[in-house]
């Protein structure tokens, strides 16, 4: 038989070209990389990965890396029992139960005042609390417009793409 077919160790030039790569990146952050040596290089990597920025200091939601929430199963569906929902002394929403199919496109249809956007903004503003794998995001139905093009707002209020 075979063995010892493992993963292959990564060749010298690989490993030349990942060190490179690290302190090409290393430089744009101003960091001296002239004389680390590789147990440094990972100890430095190591206490930079346990003060990476939250998602809360960045200003957007971290939907990739080791920060990212996990999911606790592969079903895709959502249930959330128990829901209630107010505005001022009106009760919107008592005990209800919010299931969602995934594959399937909702929609909120109902007279004004009834609740629609008080919901949705719930739910944006995790009030109704939701799996911390979902990331919800909440248009309002009007905005104030200033000088800027659609595109240039859309851009602007990308903050993980600024911080890319």
């Amino acid at each position: 038989g075979r063995e010892g077919l493992g993963r292959a160790m990564p060749s010298a030039r690989k490993k030349k070209q990942a060190a490179a790569k690290a302190n090409k990146r290393d430089a744009k952050l101003g960091k001296d990389t002239s004389s680390a040596a590789p147990e440094e290089d990972k100890a430095d990597e190591e206490q930079r990965i346990g003060t990476r920025p939250t998602g809360e200091e960045l200003g957007f939601f971290i939907r990739t890396g080791p920060e990212a929430a996990l999911r606790e199963s592969m079903d895709m569906n959502i249930k959330i029992e128990g829901i209630g929902l107010a505005a001022g002394s009106r009760e919107l929403i008592d005990r209800a139960t919010l299931s969602l199919t995934y594959g399937f496109k909702y929609g909120l249809v109902g007279r004004n005042g009834v609740g629609k956007s008080t919901l949705l903004r719930a739910l944006a503003n995790k009030e109704i609390r939701l799996p911390s794998f979902l990331h919800v995001i909440h248009v309002e139905q009007e905005c104030v417009g200033d000088s800027r093009s659609a595109l240039e707002t859309v851009l602007a209020a990308d903050k993980e793409r600024s911080w890319l």
